[in-house]
């Protein structure tokens, strides 16, 4: 049994729109009309879902005035997204069953937040004396939400020996989510994470590289076309230091490339430890009505 606190995130989001004048008005055609039931002015009223023509009604009198103008202005659209982290009591059970090979786990607990969120979930991973591993776990929420939602996850690997200190594990991975809240102040935010991956890596004493490629369009609201490349290196049991690189990504939000680094501050097990990040981002936002492409990047500088 464990009890702590646990992160329930609030989001809210909301759209603001203004019109910025930029030039004076320019009047087009000024004009207008007014008089009685004896005059010749004709048109129809309608009132309360009620249609009324001037002819049928008795001391009837209008006045029609009507000014067209031009006018340059700047449509201003602000979008704002609102987060607020509040941490809320967290309760869990888990166990589990182990063999020689393999090993299965179980859990449930709640979230008490706004709603009680409660959860069911268990996972199973085998691995053999033959490289092979293969896992399987699922988890289901009562209550779910954009962070905490009920999901399927499986994979396969199998690592082959190369020679004393080298070897090539090749991968294959699917994460599935089915009930996942998305709708946010009544808007849709459809972040992808969904995926069916398939990879490889090689691992040559303290290098290793691999390759991993997001197949997109296989499930619904998944990880576009990607292949992402990673290089680690390891200099010394306190330093490691680690790079990624994607040549394809067709997300609307992506990394490129980023650079991490690590320092244990210690030679004991339980040593803290210091890490580095730098993060390269595109956000592509799609066309304007002339058809120029909206989009900007950031750098992310992390230390923790």
């Amino acid at each position: 049994m464990w009890f702590g606190l646990s992160p329930v995130i609030k989001r809210n989001f909301l759209t603001e729109s203004s019109l910025q004048i930029t030039s004076p008005r320019t009047v087009l055609f000024s004009g207008g009309k007014e008089g009685g039931g004896d005059t010749n002015l004709s048109f129809l009223s309608v009132v309360n879902g009620q249609a009324f023509s001037p002819s049928n009604l008795e001391d009837f009198y209008a006045q029609i005035y009507l000014t067209l103008f031009n006018q340059e202005a700047n449509l201003i659209t602000s979008s704002q997204l609102t987060e607020q982290t509040s941490y809320v009591p967290h309760l869990s059970f888990s166990g589990n069953i182990t063999g020689s090979e393999d090993i299965f786990r179980y859990y449930a607990g709640m979230l008490a937040g706004d709603k009680i969120n409660a959860y069911l979930g268990a996972d199973y991973t085998k691995t053999t004396l033959s490289g092979w591993n293969f896992s399987l776990a699922g988890i289901a929420y009562t209550n779910p939400d954009y962070d905490y939602y009920s999901q399927i996850r499986a994979g396969a690997s199998k690592r082959i020996n190369l020679s004393r200190n080298s070897n090539l594990v090749l991968s294959t991975g699917l994460n599935y989510a089915f009930d996942r809240d998305t709708n946010i102040g009544g808007v849709t935010f459809n972040s992808p994470v969904n995926s069916v991956t398939l990879g490889a890596r090689v691992n040559v004493g303290n290098v290793s590289f691999g390759l991993v490629n997001y197949f997109g369009g296989i499930l619904p609201n998944s990880v576009e076309n990607t292949l992402r490349g990673d290089l680690a290196i390891k200099f010394s049991d306190n330093f490691i230091l680690s790079a990624y690189y994607t040549p394809i990504n067709e997300n609307v939000s992506r990394s490129p490339f980023g650079l991490g680094a690590q320092f244990k501050l210690g030679d004991n097990k339980n040593s803290p430890t210091l890490s580095l990040s730098w993060n390269n981002s595109e956000y592509n936002f799609g066309f304007d009505p002339a058809r120029n492409k909206l989009s900007t990047s950031n750098n992310t500088f992390t230390i923790c």
